[in-house]
């Protein structure tokens, strides 16, 4: 577990990095690098993502209360929608 709440990570390579079951809440990574990040299960309420690149990226039950996703990179699966969708009328 990682507590990265309200952390600047703008332009941020974590291509890769396993941040499973991490509160990123409220962190700025607007285009951070996600290529292939494990972000299963972590927070990412209020998360700004904004022209991030998520491709490859495990989003696994997380989070993404009122997360800002505009301009993201990457294929967006299903299920990835399926979270938005649920965390959206939350």
């Amino acid at each position: 577990n990682t507590y990265l709440r309200g952390a600047d990570l703008r332009r941020t390579n974590l291509e890769g990095a396993d941040l499973s079951d991490s509160d990123l809440s409220g962190a700025k990574l607007s285009h951070a690098n996600l290529k292939g990040t494990n972000l299963a299960n972590a927070n990412l309420t209020r998360v700004d993502l904004s022209a991030s690149d998520l491709t490859g990226a495990n989003f696994q039950g997380v989070n993404l209360t009122k997360a800002v996703l505009t301009d993201t990179v990457g294929p967006v699966s299903y299920t990835h929608l399926t979270l938005l969708e649920s965390a959206e009328r939350a």
